[in-house]
């Protein structure tokens, strides 16, 4: 595999979070080459022309932080699937972000983004999942912190997880915690 990395993604309308893994990367020394950035901010509900501008600052943010951890190949991109817990309307503009940055890492760089299931990052990184409401977030952050690795906010906690994931996926060595 000629992949230059991975780069895992977690959408997000207030603070989308992106994580890059170079090819090299070994979880023996996760510190080692690992870039993150988040991109968005907060827009009052009503504001349609800043919720547009909103989906472009994000996904042309997203597609210059992919460019810029590119080398002879770009990296592999995976993005965390959306979670529509909240309300059917943030449900609707997180599709709408989502649609944004995969056609802009279409158009831009050539590269289609692979969806990646939430619980099958997070098994993959713990081995098992625990029970009970709020408890899995926690236990992602402590495992990360377990390793050496600190994020300013757990956006970019959620992208490396999905990053580590599809590095699995590839066939490339990640970070597993599993028993």
């Amino acid at each position: 595999m000629n992949l230059r990395g991975v780069v895992g993604l977690d959408l997000s309308l207030r603070s989308t979070a992106a994580c890059f893994l170079p090819h090299d990367w070994s979880p023996a020394e996760p510190r080692r080459g690992v870039r993150f950035d988040t991109f968005g901010s907060e827009v009052a509900r009503g504001d349609h022309e800043r919720q547009a501008a909103r989906l472009v600052e994000v996904s042309v943010g997203v597609v210059d932080f992919v460019m810029g951890c590119s080398g002879p190949k770009f990296p592999a991109v995976a993005i965390e699937q959306y979670s529509f817990a909240r309300s059917a309307k943030s449900g609707v503009m997180l599709g709408e972000l989502g649609g944004a940055v995969k056609a802009e890492l279409w158009r831009r760089v050539g590269v289609a983004a692979y969806p990646m299931a939430t619980s099958r990052a997070r098994i993959y990184l713990l081995g098992k999942l625990p029970r009970g409401k709020g408890t899995q977030g926690p236990a992602v952050q402590a495992a990360a912190a377990r390793l050496g690795l600190e994020f300013p906010t757990s956006d970019p906690v959620d992208a490396w997880v999905v990053a580590n994931a599809m590095r699995a996926e590839l066939g490339m060595p990640g970070c597993t915690l599993a028993g």
